[in-house]
C-alpha cells in the first residue's frame, strides 16, 4: 500500500517532481514554519503534494489555477483531456497545458466567458469548489456558512461547495472568517488538501489495515480487502478495474473511474455509493454485504443485488442480466433505466423517464409526464408494468400492499401520549414529548432510532414510528412519506458536522405527527389505527411476542446521562438495536413509558429522573417494542428504584452522611460494604445507624472508585450503589498549556504548547557573536527568556523553574539562601550562577490551587509536582523592594483560583479558575493589593527593549526627594509593589477597545510577558506571538483590563487607556523610489570601488565599501522597509563625496602619525540611579588615532554579562533597524576637545558616557 501520494510539485515555479512518495526532510527547509500550519505542511510535503525551492517551503506563497488543476488532476489519476479549443489564454506550448485539459474533463474547472485564467493566483473559494466537485462533495446550504462573517459574500457559484467543505469539517476559517475572496496559500491549500485525502492507494492494493480519513485509489488493478475506512473511498479517474472485498466504508463509496467494474463484495457503505464518472459509463457488482443507496450521477452499468438506486443526473442505468434492484428513484428528466436483469420498483419523480426492464412497476410522480413503461405511457400518480396490457387505472404510488384494499399497513409517526396509551394501564402517567433533549443526540439516527420528531431545530423528540393497520379512506390528507423522499440532518459530532441522509421510509425520522410509509408486507407486529372526527387512536400492540428473562448488570443513582440509569443484559436485546418503545412494570403492576435519549440509550441502557412515579416503586420487568416484535423481559432480580447519595466531602474531614430517597422494602435484608474499585479494603466503614461513612484522615488516600454497596441477604433485589465523592484540596506547579486551556483566552492555531523558531531576542557574546536565542513567541510553552543571573531568582517566587547546568544535571529551584545558592526540590543546597548554568526553563506556574478527586489523587501526584496542605510553602531572593516567602499550605473550597481537576483515561485536565474568598494559606486571610499601585502604560520604545508589543508598569507612588548626589529629584514614597509581586502568579488582560465588550482575553507567562524588578515595579507585556493577536480590524488602542492573580491575594484589576504612542507603528515596506535611488547609488559606489583592495583601502574607501554591501543585500530583501532605505539613502552620498574628494587631494609628502590606545573602565551599580545595572563589570576596547584624532575602534573584549550585554551592544554599536548609531561610530573623527559634544546613545546612557569619559581622558593624556 502507498500511504503516501505520488505527486510531487516545486509550486515556486511550473515543474513538477517524478511520480514517488518519499518522507518529508523538513531541515532542508529554513523559512518552515512553527505555528498551526507546521503538521498540514509536513504531511503534504511527506504525501509529494508540496515540495520547496531554493531551501524554501514559501508557506505564505500563493497557488495559480494552473498548479491548482496539475495538482487534482495528478491526485485522481486523471488521463483523459478535455478540447481547450474554447479557451483562448491556454496555450499547447504551456506546461500546464495537458493538465488544464485533464482538470477540465475532470469537471473540477469549468472557466468563464473564454478563460481559465491558468496563470491568476487561485481565491480560497475557487479552490473550495475545485476540491468539492473534485472530491464530489454536495450538500452544504447556505445556512452552513451564516456562522461566518463573511458568509454573505460567498459568490453564488460557489455557495454549495463552500458550505459542504465546512459541512464536512474541512474547512472552518480563522477568527469567524472564512476570506473567500482572498488568495489561497500553500499553507491554507496543505491544511484543506491533507484534510480531505489521507493516504493513496496504487495498483499494489492494500489488505488488512485501518484509514482514518479518505483514502484515494488511483490506479487500475487494485484490491482492497479486510480493512475499515474511516471516511470516504474514492475510485479515482483512471481506477477502472477495482476489487473490494469485507471492506467497511463508514463514509461513501465514490466512483468516478470503474469502466472495466468496481467489483464490491462482502463490503459495507455507512452513507451510500456515489457512482460520477467524467469518462463514460461505470460498472459496479455489488454481492454480500450493505452498500445502502447507489446513486449515478452518470451512466451505470450494475451487477449483482442492490435494494435502492437514485439517479439524480440524467444518466441511464442498466441492470444487467442476473442482477436484481429494489427500487430505482429517478429525479432526472430524460433519464433511462434498461437491461434484462430485474428491477422491481421505479418510482419516476421527473419528466421523460424511460423504463425497459421487463417486469417493472413504474409509477410515475405527481406532476410527471412523458413517462414510459416499455412501450406504454403512465399517467401522472398511476403505475404500469414494463411487458404487461396497460391498465385502465394504475395502483397508488408508495408501495402499498393493498391499494385496492378497504385496509393497508403503514409505518406511522404516532405522538409519544397516544402510542402509550394502550400500553399503559388506565392509571399511568401520560407520556408527553420530550423538549428538553440535546439537539444533536435528537437528530442523530443512531442515538434516537425508532422515534421521530417534527421541529427540525431538534428542540423535540415527539414520539413513535410503528407499524399500523388503518384503514386506506382514513390517510387521506396526510402526508405520505414516499422512497423518493429524503431528509438531510447535519449534527455536529465532536465539533465535526456531519450530515447524514434520510431517505424513503427512513424519513420519517424528521417529519410531522401521523406522516406515514406504506408497507408493501404484512408487518408481523402492529397498533390498529382509528380515525374518528379527525382524531387518532390506536390500540394495542398485537403480532409477534416473546417473553424472556433479564439481569440488570448496572444500577446507578444517580446516573450520568438521568437520575436513574439500568442496563439490561438478555440475549433478546443488543446494543444499538431498533426500539421503538420501553415500558417498565412494577411488582403492584403499574407501568411506565419511557422515552428516547432521555430515558433510552443504544437499547440496552434505560432511566428515568427522580420526579417520576417509578422511585420507590420495586421494578419487576421490562417489555421492549423492537423491530424484532415485542418482547416481555421479567428481572431475574427485582430492581427497587431508590436513590442513595452519599454527600460530597473533603477527604481530610473523615466523614460524610449518607441519605436515602425512600426506606427500603420491608423484605429487603440489606448488607453493607464500601468497596474501592470492587474490592473491600477494610479502608472505609459505614455505620447504617447513624448512616454515616467515615476513614482515615491523616492516611493516603486510596486509588480507586469508592461506593457504598447495598445487597440483600437473600438475593431477591438488584444491589444498590452509591458513588462516594471525596475531594482532596492542595497546590500542583501546573505548565501553562494546561493551566490556560480552560481559561477561554487567545490561541493562534489548536497547538496549545506551540513552540515558534522565530526569535524574539538575540544573545551575544563580548564580540558581538550570536550565542543563542530566546524563542518566547510560541503559545504557551516553556518560557527561555529569564537569565542565568537575575532572572533565576525571580522565576522562583511563584513560579516552576528548571535549570539545566553544564555538567548534564537537572534542578528545580524552590527558593534562595543567597545570590548563587538555592534550595532544590530534593532539598539540596546547590550553587547555580553564571558559570554553571546551561539553561533556564521557566514550565508553569508553581502553586495552582486544585480539588482533585482522592479516588485520583496519587495517581495525581505522580504526574505533578504536589505541596499538599499543611505542607511548606517557599520562594524567591529578598533584593530591595522584592522579598523572600516562607508560608504553610490551607488549599480549601474557598480559595481564590481553585482549579477543579478531571481524570480521563490516564492524563488529567483542569477546568476553569473560580474566584474564591480564602488565601489558600495557614492562619492568614485573603490580602488584597497596596491601593498606592500606580499603573502606567509604557511608550512603544521602552516596550520593544523587553520584546513586548504592549506594556503596563505597576510602580511605587512617588515624592519629592535627593539623589545620591544631593539633587532634587522623585523617590518612591512607599514599597507599594513588591508584596504583589512577590505574590504574582500570572497575569491576564482583555481587550475591550472603545466599548464596554470583551473583544478578546489574553493569557500569558512569567518572563516572556510577566516581570518584575527590584526597584522599577512589576512589568507587564503582552509579546506578539502566538498567544496574543490583536482582533482584526482592531489597532489596539482604548480600553484594556489587566488582572493579576497573586498567591494568598484577591484578584487585583487594572484598568489603563492604550494610545497610538503605547504601540508599534506601522512598517512602512520601501518605495520603488527608494529602490530606483538605491540602485543609482551602487553603480555610483561600484565605479567608485572597481579595483578595491581591502588591505590598501583608506578609511573612506573602507566605508564606502560596507555600506554598498549592505545596498547590495537591501536591494535583495523580500520584507525591506523604508526606514531601511532612508538611512543608506542619506549616508551613501557624503561617502561618495569623501571616496571622490579624496581622488582629487594630491598626494601627501608626509606620513600622518597613527598610534593604538587601549581604553578600559569600570560600570557600577552605583553609576545608574534607575537600577538596571545588576553587577559591576569592566569594560576594554582599543581606539585608532591619527594626528590625535579617532579614525578605528578595535578590539572590544568586554564581557558585560547577560543582562547588561545589550546595553552595552547598543551603545557601541546602536541600532540600525531604528537608524541609531553607537558611540563607536559618533565618535569618530573626534578630537578630545570635540568628545563632550557628542550625543549619548538613547536606553544606553550609562554605558555611553563612561565610553566618552574614558576615550577623553585617554586623548586628554595623550
Amino acid at each position: 500500500m502507498k500511504c503516501k501520494n505520488t505527486i510531487a510539485m516545486v509550486l515556486a515555479g511550473a515543474m513538477l517532481l517524478p511520480s514517488n512518495a518519499f518522507a518529508a526532510d523538513l531541515s532542508q527547509y529554513r523559512d518552515f514554519p512553527n505555528d498551526w500550519s507546521a503538521k498540514s505542511l509536513e504531511q503534504a510535503i511527506d504525501d509529494g503534494l508540496l515540495n520547496g525551492s531554493n531551501g524554501m517551503i514559501d508557506a505564505k506563497g500563493l497557488l495559480t489555477r494552473a498548479q491548482m488543476a496539475a495538482i487534482v488532476s495528478r491526485a485522481f489519476g486523471a488521463a483523459k483531456t478535455a478540447s481547450l479549443d474554447d479557451y483562448r489564454d491556454v496555450l499547447p506550448s504551456a506546461w500546464y497545458y495537458s493538465d488544464m485539459g485533464k482538470a477540465v474533463k475532470m469537471g473540477a474547472f469549468q472557466g468563464a466567458n473564454g478563460l481559465l485564467n491558468p496563470d491568476a493566483p487561485i481565491t480560497r473559494e475557487e479552490a473550495f469548489t475545485v476540491l468539492a466537485r473534485a472530491f464530489a462533495l454536495e450538500g452544504g446550504g447556505s445556512a452552513t456558512l451564516k456562522d461566518f462573517v463573511d458568509g454573505g459574500t460567498v459568490s453564488s457559484w460557489a455557495s454549495e461547495s463552500v458550505a459542504a467543505l465546512v459541512a464536512g469539517g474541512y474547512v472552518n476559517g480563522a477568527n469567524g472568517m472564512l476570506n473567500l475572496k482572498n488568495n489561497i496559500t500553500r499553507a491554507e491549500f496543505a491544511k484543506v488538501i491533507t484534510g480531505m485525502a489521507a493516504s493513496y492507494v496504487g495498483a499494489e492494493g492494500v489488505s488488512g489495515k485501518t484509514v482514518e480519513g479518505n483514502m484515494i485509489v488511483r490506479e487500475s488493478g487494485a484490491s482492497l480487502s479486510g480493512m475499515t475506512i474511516n471516511g470516504d473511498l474514492i475510485i479515482a479517474d483512471s481506477a477502472d478495474k477495482v476489487s473490494l472485498d469485507n471492506v467497511k466504508v463508514t463514509g461513501r463509496i465514490v466512483i468516478r473511474g470503474g469502466a472495466d467494474a468496481v467489483g464490491i463484495k462482502n463490503t459495507t457503505a455507512g452513507k451510500g455509493v456515489l457512482v460520477s464518472s467524467p469518462n463514460g459509463a461505470a460498472a459496479i457488482s455489488v454481492s454480500g454485504g450493505s452498500v445502502g443507496t447507489v446513486t449515478a450521477k452518470s451512466d451505470l452499468s450494475l451487477s449483482g443485488s442492490v435494494s435502492n438506486v437514485a439517479v439524480t443526473d440524467k444518466a441511464t442505468l442498466t441492470v444487467e442480466k442476473n442482477a436484481s434492484v429494489g427500487t430505482v428513484t429517478v429525479s432526472a428528466a430524460g433519464s433511462k433505466v434498461t437491461g434484462d436483469g430485474k428491477v422491481t420498483n421505479v418510482q419516476a419523480n421527473a419528466n421523460n423517464v424511460t423504463v425497459t426492464s421487463k417486469g417493472a412497476k413504474v409509477t410515475a410522480g405527481s406532476g410527471v409526464s412523458g413517462v414510459k413503461a416499455g412501450d406504454k405511457a403512465v399517467e401522472s400518480g398511476k403505475t404500469e408494468t414494463v411487458g404487461t396490457a396497460p391498465s385502465s387505472g394504475g395502483s397508488s404510488s408508495g408501495g402499498s400492499n393493498s391499494s385496492n384494499s378497504q385496509y393497508t399497513y403503514v409505518l406511522m409517526n404516532i405522538p409519544y401520549n397516544e402510542f402509550y396509551k394502550a400500553e399503559l394501564g388506565e392509571n399511568a402517567a401520560a407520556v408527553d414529548a420530550v423538549s428538553s433533549a440535546t439537539k444533536n443526540k435528537t437528530r442523530n439516527g443512531s442515538l434516537a432510532g425508532g422515534s421521530y420528531h417534527v421541529n427540525p431545530d431538534g428542540t423535540d423528540i415527539t414520539g413513535v414510528t410503528y407499524p399500523v393497520r388503518v384503514k386506506t379512506s382514513d390517510l387521506s390528507g396526510f402526508k405520505q412519506v414516499t422512497d423518493s423522499d429524503s431528509v438531510k440532518i447535519t449534527v455536529n459530532k465532536k465539533g465535526k458536522n456531519e450530515i447524514t441522509t434520510y431517505t424513503g421510509r427512513e424519513a420519517l425520522f424528521e417529519s410531522a405527527s401521523y406522516s406515514y410509509y406504506a408497507l408493501s408486507d404484512t408487518p408481523s407486529y402492529y397498533k390498529e389505527a382509528t380515525l374518528t372526527d379527525g382524531k387518532w387512536s390506536f390500540g394495542k400492540a398485537t403480532g409477534a411476542a416473546s417473553e424472556a428473562t433479564a439481569t440488570i448488570a448496572k444500577f446507578k443513582a444517580p446516573g450520568h446521562h438521568a437520575d436513574y440509569e439500568m442496563k439490561v443484559e438478555s440475549d433478546k436485546i443488543e446494543k444499538g438495536q431498533k426500539v421503538y418503545a420501553v415500558v417498565l412494570t412494577d411488582t403492584d403492576g403499574n407501568t411506565y413509558g419511557l422515552h428516547h435519549v432521555t430515558e433510552i440509550w443504544r437499547a440496552t441502557e434505560l432511566g428515568f429522573e427522580s420526579d417520576s412515579a417509578l422511585v420507590g416503586k420495586t421494578i419487576s420487568a421490562v417489555t421492549y417494542y423492537t423491530d424484532d416484535g415485542v418482547i416481555k423481559l421479567n428481572l431475574a432480580k427485582k430492581l427497587y428504584a431508590t436513590t442513595v447519595k452519599a454527600a460530597e466531602a473533603d477527604f481530610s474531614s473523615g466523614e460524610t452522611t449518607v441519605s436515602f430517597s425512600n426506606d427500603l422494602p420491608s423484605d429487603f435484608d440489606a448488607e453493607y460494604s464500601v468497596t474501592v474499585d470492587d474490592k473491600e479494603p477494610n479502608f472505609f466503614q459505614y455505620d447504617p445507624k447513624t448512616r454515616k461513612v467515615t476513614w482515615n484522615k491523616d492516611a493516603e488516600a486510596p486509588s480507586g472508585t469508592y461506593q457504598l454497596v447495598i445487597t440483600d441477604k437473600n438475593n431477591n433485589y438488584v444491589p444498590i450503589i452509591a458513588q462516594i465523592n471525596l475531594n482532596v484540596y492542595a497546590y500542583a506547579a501546573v505548565p501553562y498549556d494546561e493551566y490556560w486551556k480552560s481559561e477561554g483566552v487567545y490561541l493562534s492555531g489548536s497547538d496549545w504548547k506551540a513552540s515558534s523558531d522565530e526569535a524574539d531576542r538575540t544573545l551575544t557574546d563580548k564580540e558581538g557573536k550570536v550565542t543563542g536565542y530566546e524563542h518566547d513567541k510560541g503559545a504557551f510553552d516553556a518560557v527561555s527568556r529569564a537569565t542565568a543571573i537575575h532572572g533565576r531568582h525571580r522565576g522562583s517566587f511563584q513560579q516552576d523553574v528548571v535549570i539545566n547546568t553544564k555538567d548534564s544535571k537537572k534542578y528545580t529551584p524552590v527558593y534562595w539562601i543567597d545570590a548563587d545558592t538555592a534550595v532544590v526540590s530534593t532539598g539540596e543546597h546547590i550553587t547555580l550562577n553564571k558559570t554553571n548554568i546551561q539553561d533556564y526553563k521557566i514550565t508553569g506556574i508553581k502553586y495552582v490551587p486544585v480539588k482533585v478527586s482522592a479516588s485520583d489523587f496519587a495517581d495525581f501526584c505522580t504526574k505533578y509536582t504536589v505541596t499538599k496542605n499543611g505542607e511548606t510553602l517557599q520562594g524567591g531572593y529578598s533584593e530591595e523592594n522584592l522579598k523572600s516567602y516562607t508560608a504553610v499550605a490551607a488549599v480549601d473550597s474557598t480559595t481564590n483560583g481553585l482549579k477543579a481537576v478531571t481524570k480521563k483515561g490516564d492524563s488529567f485536565s483542569f477546568g476553569p479558575r473560580k474566584t474564591g474568598t480564602g488565601s489558600g494559606i495557614k492562619d492568614v486571610e485573603q490580602k488584597s493589593a497596596d491601593s498606592d499601585i500606580v499603573a502606567t502604560a509604557k511608550n512603544y520604545a521602552d516596550a520593544q527593549n523587553f520584546g513586548a508589543h504592549l506594556r503596563v508598569d505597576l510602580t511605587n507612588p512617588k515624592k519629592e526627594g535627593t539623589d545620591k548626589n544631593g539633587k532634587p529629584t522623585l523617590v518612591d514614597a512607599k514599597n507599594a509593589y513588591g508584596a504583589l509581586g512577590d505574590n504574582m502568579q500570572t497575569v491576564v488582560w482583555k481587550y475591550y477597545g472603545d466599548g464596554d465588550t470583551v473583544l478578546r482575553t489574553y493569557g500569558t507567562k512569567f518572563a516572556a510577558d510577566d516581570w518584575m524588578h527590584k526597584t522599577m515595579g512589576i512589568q507587564l507585556g503582552l509579546t506578539d506571538s502566538l498567544r496574543f493577536k490583536l482582533p482584526e480590524g482592531t489597532d489596539g488602542t482604548g480600553k484594556w483590563e489587566i488582572t493579576i492573580y497573586a498567591l494568598g491575594y484577591s484578584d487585583t484589576t487594572y484598568t489603563v487607556n492604550v494610545k497610538a504612542e503605547n504601540l508599534p507603528k506601522k512598517v512602512e515596506p520601501m518605495t520603488e523610489d527608494q529602490r530606483t535611488k538605491l540602485n543609482e547609488l551602487k553603480e555610483q559606489a561600484a565605479a567608485l570601488l572597481e579595483n578595491y583592495d581591502e588591505n590598501k583601502a583608506t578609511l573612506a574607501q573602507k566605508a564606502l565599501k560596507e555600506h554598498y554591501d549592505q545596498i547590495v543585500a537591501l536591494l535583495a530583501k523580500s520584507d525591506a522597509t523604508t526606514a531601511e532605505a532612508k538611512e543608506l539613502i542619506d549616508e551613501v552620498p557624503g561617502l561618495i563625496k569623501a571616496v571622490e574628494d579624496e581622488r582629487k587631494q594630491p598626494t601627501k609628502p608626509d606620513k600622518p602619525t597613527t598610534e593604538t590606545k587601549t581604553i578600559t573602565g569600570t560600570i557600577k551599580p552605583a553609576d545608574d540611579a534607575k537600577g538596571h545595572i545588576e553587577d559591576a563589570y569592566n569594560f576594554s576596547f582599543e581606539i585608532t588615532l591619527q594626528d590625535g584624532t579617532i579614525i578605528g575602534f578595535n578590539n572590544d573584549t568586554t564581557d558585560a554579562g547577560d543582562d547588561n550585554a545589550s546595553y552595552w551592544k547598543k551603545a557601541t554599536q546602536g541600532d540600525s533597524s531604528k537608524n541609531i548609531e553607537g558611540m563607536f561610530t559618533k565618535l569618530l573623527n573626534k578630537k578630545a576637545s570635540e568628545i563632550d559634544g557628542v550625543d549619548v546613545v538613547s536606553k544606553a546612557t550609562v554605558s555611553s558616557n563612561a565610553i566618552k569619559k574614558a576615550v577623553k581622558n585617554a586623548l586628554s593624556n595623550n
